[in-house]
């Protein structure tokens, strides 16, 4: 193996650890906002509802986002931008739990839960989305890595 293709290797395994820290900092974030939920609304049914739709939809809103600024700029800042904004976010994420729980505390436990998970835990979910299609971009550009071949389609049996 050369010393090109070992550097590759390594950079490629950074990347792969980074997607999985930030998943996992994503399951994090989620059961967090649950947790900080749980003293204003409990933690019913319309509160678990709450946030794991907040938490899917900001993960789609992520992909989509982070798909198509990583067709349009293939540079590490790109990645290296969205998971400093995002951890900024996370780290912001109990102030502004705090703040729009307490905003929110007269809107009754559907709307209430909704309203605040989407306020503190859509904004730091959808940086952490972004990251994934980002890396998979990054690993094809620089690493020439691509799709295994299709099996022969009906086009070509036609």
């Amino acid at each position: 193996m050369t010393n090109d293709q070992d550097t590759q290797r390594r950079s490629l395994s950074f990347y792969l650890v980074l997607s999985f820290i930030e998943g996992g900092a994503a399951m994090a974030a989620e059961l967090l906002g649950a947790r900080m939920i749980a003293p204003f609304y409990g933690t019913t049914l319309f509160v678990w509802s709450s946030v794991i739709g907040v938490t899917l939809a900001a993960l789609a809103l992520g992909y989509f986002l982070g798909g198509y600024l990583a067709d349009r700029y293939t540079r590490n800042m790109l990645l290296f931008s969205v998971l400093a904004v995002g951890s900024v976010l996370l780290a912001l994420m109990p102030n502004l739990a705090k703040f729009s729980l307490e905003a929110t505390s007269g809107m009754g436990i559907r709307t209430g839960s909704l309203v605040s998970a989407l306020v503190f835990l859509l904004p730091p979910l959808v940086c952490l989305g972004m990251s994934s299609p980002v890396i998979i971009r990054l690993a094809k550009v620089f690493f020439h890595l691509s799709m295994l071949p299709l099996p022969p389609s009906a086009e070509s049996r036609a």
